[in-house]
């Protein structure tokens, strides 16, 4: 699968803002999907493949109108991280347990810190 990145996001060391937001938009998906209960993780990936635990909050925003998920930065996430490159996805788990993934489809949020 190729991997393309399909909004870059820009931080700075020791910043808290802003927030990193994705719309999702799959057709109907969020139709058929009941938000109510959902669980949103913010996943972010080094360039060597390693998962990289974050403490902020990943919520969703507006779950009836346009589905947009958040994360919002916590104290310390990106000294955690580093200066560099990184990968980033929202899963969201719904009540059921059905791991949904976003962008997906091989795209992903690029996301810099300086």
């Amino acid at each position: 699968m190729t991997y393309r990145p399909t909004l870059q996001h820009r931080m700075r060391l020791g910043d808290r803002a802003p927030a990193v937001r994705l719309q999702v938009r799959e057709r109907g998906l969020h139709a058929r999907m009941d938000w109510t209960g959902a669980r949103v993780a913010f996943v972010v990936v080094r360039p060597n493949g390693e998962v990289v635990g974050l403490g902020g909050a990943a919520v969703v925003e507006q779950p009836y109108a346009e589905l947009t998920v958040r994360y919002d930065w916590g104290e310390g996430d990106t000294a955690v991280l580093g200066a560099g490159w990184f990968r980033a996805e929202f899963r969201v788990t719904d009540a059921a347990g059905v791991v949904r993934v976003y962008p997906g489809n091989g795209w992903w949020i690029d996301l810099v810190v300086e």
